[in-house]
C-alpha cells in the first residue's frame, strides 16, 4: 500500500470518527436541550400554579378585608342611627315640656278617642299631664312606669288599648324613621 493511500485511509477513518463523535455530540446536545426544555416547561407550570394559588389566596384575603370593612362601616352607621334615635328621644323630652305639648296631647286624645263615648274610656298619662286630661273633662289614670310623653287611651273594660306614648309611636314607625335617618345621614 502506498503512503498516499494509507494517508487517505487514515484521513477517511479520522473523518468518519469525527462524524460519529459529532453525531453523538449532537444527539447528546439535543437530548440535553430537550430535557432542559421539558424541565423549563415543568418549572414554568409549577411557578404558574404557585402564582395562581397565591392569586386565589390574595383574592380571598382581599374579599375578606372588603367584607370586614363593610361590616365595620355598617356597625358605625348603626351606631350613628342609634344616636339619632337617642337625640329624637331627647327632643321629644324637650317638646313634652314646651307650650306646644298641651295642644298636641289634646289633638292626640281627640283623634284616637273619637270612636269611644266619653264615659267609656280612661286616659293614662304621666302624672304631670293630669291637668291636661282633667281640663278636657276626661278620666285620668297615671301610667305605670316611665314615659317621655304622650298618652294611652284605654276602654274602661280593658278590651281596647291605644298606645300613643312617644315610645310607642317611635316603635310603630321605627322602620320608616330608620330609613329616613339612613337616607338623610348617608346619602350616596
Amino acid at each position: 500500500m502506498s503512503l498516499e493511500k494509507l494517508k487517505d485511509e487514515i484521513q477517511a477513518s479520522a473523518e468518519s470518527e469525527v462524524r460519529k463523535i459529532l453525531d453523538a455530540a449532537k444527539k447528546d446536545a439535543q437530548a440535553i436541550i430537550s430535557r432542559a426544555e421539558t424541565e423549563s416547561v415543568a418549572l414554568k407550570e409549577s411557578i404558574k400554579g404557585e402564582a395562581l394559588e397565591q392569586m386565589k389566596l390574595e383574592r380571598v384575603r382581599i374579599s375578606a378585608a372588603k367584607l370586614n370593612a363593610k361590616k365595620i362601616i355598617a356597625e358605625a352607621k348603626e351606631q350613628i342611627v342609634k344616636k339619632t334615635f337617642a337625640c329624637l328621644e331627647d327632643e321629644l323630652r324637650k317638646f313634652s315640656k314646651s307650650k306646644e305639648y298641651r295642644p298636641f296631647v289634646e289633638k292626640l286624645i281627640k283623634k284616637n278617642s273619637k270612636d269611644f263615648a266619653v264615659s267609656d274610656f280612661v286616659v293614662l298619662a304621666r302624672k304631670g299631664d293630669e291637668r291636661i286630661i282633667s281640663a278636657m273633662n276626661l278620666s285620668f289614670k297615671p301610667i305605670d312606669g316611665e314615659t317621655i310623653g304622650g298618652v294611652i287611651i284605654k276602654s274602661k273594660d280593658g278590651s281596647v288599648k291605644i298606645d300613643c306614648t312617644f315610645e310607642a309611636l317611635i316603635r310603630e314607625n321605627e322602620d320608616e324613621l330608620r330609613q329616613k335617618a339612613y337616607s338623610t345621614l348617608f346619602q350616596g
